[in-house]
């Protein structure tokens, strides 16, 4: 009797740790943690389960003082609900300088080709931290990050800049920014609270509105010089419409 006794006890052990070692293998699945201090190296998705995932750039050496992120591919990490806010899952960078590096969710691929992210290292050093959190399996990010040396004066950009642009030809979009015309129902893209600096290599911009008649949404051109429909040359700050014609010119 005492031998059976035993023997069942044994038997409820060998279940309890079973469901301890099922719940870790779930745990590190879900949730991954990196590091690295390599000039140029990729964060991605590592499996299907995957949900949580930190990415802890440490400088290579302090010959390097920017990074810049490429989002090779950055899809359904939530998405935004009606008043502009990340749900179901969202990117965030830490430790950088700069202090008003965006939350980004939803679809972003493809961004590098448009436009550069670039954050730059405190003066001690200290490691930035890319954090992603999503709710959706399906969700999907491969980034690219790379350090900038101090002296690269080619492909280092002034620290005010979140994105730069060396030419006036081509195209930028504001984050998760997608090409659709028409939803039912209605779906909102547009991330609220994007307040940063994109720069240009040039300083001729185009506007199509200017000054009081943008209110919500709107580029800031210091001191933006250009000539309108009525052929009055004006100076403004805002500028905003759908399209651009005039060319602005800023010397600021």
């Amino acid at each position: 009797m005492s031998a059976h006794i035993v023997s069942r006890k044994f038997f409820i052990l060998l279940l309890f740790l079973g469901s301890a070692l099922a719940f870790n293998e779930s745990r590190e699945t879900r949730e991954i943690h990196r590091k690295s201090n390599s000039q140029r190296v990729k964060f991605v998705k590592e499996n299907s389960r995957q949900r949580l995932g930190s990415f802890t750039i440490e400088r290579n050496s302090i010959a390097f003082c920017q990074i810049r992120i490429d989002f090779d591919t950055f899809e359904s990490i939530g998405q935004v609900n009606k008043y502009g806010k990340c749900q179901g899952g969202q990117w965030t960078l830490n430790g950088q300088i700069q202090d008003n590096v965006p939350t980004l969710c939803g679809y972003n691929t493809g961004q590098h080709r448009r436009n550069l992210f670039y954050a730059d290292f405190e003066e001690m050093g200290r490691p930035m931290t890319m954090n992603i959190t999503t709710d959706n399996d399906d969700a999907q990010w491969e980034i690219t990050v790379t350090q900038i040396a101090c002296d690269d004066e080619e492909n280092r950009v002034s620290t005010t800049c979140l994105q730069s642009y060396k030419s006036v030809n081509g195209n930028f979009q504001s984050f998760n920014y997608q090409n659709i015309q028409t939803n039912s129902p209605p779906v909102t893209y547009q991330l609220a609270n994007q307040n940063y600096y994109i720069c240009f290599g040039s300083r001729t911009l185009f506007v199509a509105e200017y000054g009081a008649q943008c209110t919500t949404d709107y580029l800031v051109i210091p001191s933006g010089t250009f000539t309108d429909v009525n052929g009055v040359t004006t100076t403004s700050n805002l500028f905003c419409g759908l399209g651009f014609g005039n060319p602005v010119t800023s010397m600021f």
